[in-house]
């Protein structure tokens, strides 16, 4: 994939995302013809909005689709880690212990 004559694509990716690891990021923003990379430093999936919150995340990427600043070819961008707590999405079901026997004489 190279895309070529695009624009830069900015590329978003968690460093310990387990669904979509940082290597193929890498490699991907590598392999567009203008691709830059932004790290969050921290863990999860998508880097941008869905829970995570990061100023710095949202800053980057705002600024990128406004046109206002695209991050550096080499090297790309590093956001830190997020300060704030991450907002639960789901619950899950609260475990109902099994039934207990009752004790009859034998």
């Amino acid at each position: 994939m190279h895309a070529a004559g695009a624009p830069p694509i900015l590329v978003a990716n968690a460093r310990w995302d387990v669904a979509t690891g940082y290597p193929n990021a890498v490699a991907l923003a590598d392999q567009l013809d203008d691709g830059r990379l932004l790290t969050y430093e921290g863990v999860g999936h998508t880097a941008y909005r869905f829970g995570f919150e990061s100023p710095c995340v949202a800053k980057v990427v705002e600024d990128y689709l406004r046109g206002v600043a695209v991050p550096p070819r080499q090297g790309g961008a590093t956001a830190p880690r997020s300060i704030r707590p991450r907002r639960a999405t789901t619950s899950l079901p609260r475990r109902t212990p099994p039934p207990r026997r009752s004790r009859r004489s034998r």
